[in-house]
């Protein structure tokens, strides 16, 4: 009776033995699997959230007959995934994302610009003239429970550091 015991104790302890082993393996590989996957996802994201194109670089002067406008965004975590409409006279005409910029081409006179998201969004009036080159750039400040996009016009050589690590937009 008690060698039927210790062989019952001995088959036992191998069945566990054995289960532990395949939960180990079983637990290591779940492991890895879910250490791929994370990894992937964490890729695309960084993917789908920068912005894609040719870098910046100057188109040179303006037309004679219209203003260039430079619109950029610089890259910040902050309003990040969202893209904004740009709107001039209540007409849209680009979309940027995070860490982009389009060069606009607008008729000379008054331009109320402004960009349309679902946040508040702030307007800027340009009186653009001909020939000339504008640079404006877009952000967000954050509010309590909203927050405001707004425009801001910015001297070229502030501009042209920052538009250095812009990409070109594709809209």
């Amino acid at each position: 009776m008690i060698i039927f015991h210790i062989n019952d104790i001995y088959e036992g302890l191998k069945i566990y033995a054995i289960r532990s082993t395949l939960s180990y393996k079983a637990g290591k590989k779940l492991k890895s699997i879910v250490s791929i996957f994370v990894t992937s996802a964490f890729v695309v994201l960084l993917n789908g959230c920068s912005a894609t194109g040719a870098s910046f670089m100057a188109a040179g002067s303006a037309p004679t007959d219209k203003g260039a406008i430079y619109f950029y965004r610089p890259k910040a975590f902050t309003g990040g995934a969202v893209s904004i409409n740009l709107v001039d006279n209540g007409i849209k005409f680009s979309t940027i994302q995070n860490g982009q910029y389009i060069r606009y081409l607008a008729s000379p006179g008054a331009h109320k610009f402004h960009t349309s998201t679902s946040a508040i969004d702030k307007e800027i009036n340009l009186n653009i003239e001909a020939g000339k080159t504008y640079y404006v750039r877009t952000g967000i400040r954050q509010g309590m429970w909203i927050g405001t996009w707004f425009l801001t016009r910015v001297f070229p050589e502030e501009a042209l550091a920052e538009l250095r690590s812009c990409c070109k937009s594709g809209s």
